[in-house]
């Protein structure tokens, strides 16, 4: 019913509100640590990007539109972290040459 749609989007609001921010953390401490250097707006843009790339909104659209599993999701996730990650290491290597 809609008082019970209602209650679980708040709820997935609410444990939203505590994952992502950890989980930004997480990917800006290693962006930092791959990519030593990458400065704005390049860096903000691979974090941003990446949070994304890990969020459940991800694994829908691969089952919604692709029909993909769990796993080949992830493979694919994994495929677009390490060629952005990657990009990044470029980017922070042109800027240390500056």
């Amino acid at each position: 019913d809609l008082i019970g749609a209602g209650r679980l989007s708040q709820m997935w609001e609410i444990s939203r509100l505590g994952t992502v921010p950890r989980r930004r953390a997480m990917i800006e401490a290693r962006v930092d640590v791959e990519c030593p250097g990458l400065r704005e707006p390049e860096r903000s843009w691979l974090i941003e990007t990446l949070v994304v790339l890990f969020s459940s909104a991800m694994g829908e659209a691969f089952r919604g539109y692709l029909e993909r599993s769990g796993a080949e999701t992830a493979d694919r996730v994994l495929f677009a972290l390490e060629a952005l990650v990657a990009h990044g290491k470029a980017l922070s290597k042109k800027e240390k040459k500056r």
